[in-house]
Parts: structure tokens; C-alpha cells; sequence
């Protein structure tokens, strides 16, 4: 399992891998360029070559905390037959859903997470969010 650091700073929101003690290691790859507003676009190198991110739209998403306003955010390899990610940032800019495409992002759904309702959940809170994903997640 891969743990994240982010970071914000003038270019926008940042990730990093955490390393065994906790602290960033790496480079930062921008995940959300500002201004945080539908429209604007950018572009990184990543594992696989340069990926396109771009905010579609400002929108309700559900999640296991409920529906929540959040960007939506396609992140799309450059490359032919890439995978698409799709991920929505709460007001706090905190991913709070994701889903990732095979073929592009219409393309078959090969992976579909949400965030908890809780940063610190209790057994039944992440029980009811293992649950809610089942239900909702991956149609």
C-alpha cells in the first residue's frame, strides 16, 4: 500500500509518497493546478509518460458521508490506449471520490473508491462506507 502526502502551495495541490517514517520523500507531481476553477488544465510526466489533468466541473458527488460539492478532475495519459482517473475534490481539497477507466474516460471501470465519512473512522463507520461502495460504486 502506497500512503500520500499533499501539498499545497502557488502552483496548486501536490502529492508526494510518504515514506516508512511518515515524511515526504520524492518529487511533488501537481494533481490540482489553481486557479481551483473548471477549465483550468495542465500537464506532468508521470510513470508512464506526460498525463493531461483538467477540472471538468463543479458538481454533487456522492460519497459515504453523503452528496458533497467537489471538482471534478480528469487526469488522462497521453499515450494511446492510457487510462483515465476521474477524481472530485471536496471545498477543503480533499479527494473524496475516484474512479479509474481503462480505454480513456468513457472507457470500462477498473477501479472506483470514496473517501469515509471520517478521517479517524470507527469499525461501524468504515463498515457502513465498505457497505456504501458496494452498493454504489463500480455501476
Amino acid at each position: 500500500m502506497q500512503v500520500f502526502a499533499l501539498h499545497l502551495d502557488g502552483r496548486g495541490l501536490a502529492v508526494s509518497l510518504l515514506d516508512g517514517e511518515g515524511k515526504p520523500s520524492g518529487d511533488r507531481r501537481l494533481e490540482l493546478a489553481s486557479p481551483f476553477r473548471p477549465g483550468t488544465a495542465w500537464t506532468v510526466e508521470g510513470p508512464g509518460g506526460p498525463v493531461a489533468g483538467r477540472i471538468e466541473a463543479l458538481e454533487e458527488v456522492a460519497t459515504p458521508a453523503g452528496k458533497v460539492r467537489a471538482l471534478r478532475v480528469l487526469h488522462q495519459g497521453l499515450g494511446g490506449g492510457a487510462a483515465a482517473m476521474t477524481t472530485w475534490y471536496d471545498e477543503g481539497l480533499r479527494p473524496v471520490r475516484s474512479e479509474v477507466r481503462r480505454g480513456g474516460p468513457r472507457g470500462m471501470l477498473v477501479e472506483a473508491r470514496a473517501a469515509l465519512a471520517a478521517p479517524d473512522p470507527s469499525p461501524g463507520e468504515a463498515r457502513a462506507a465498505l457497505e456504501w461502495a458496494e452498493r454504489n460504486l463500480g455501476k
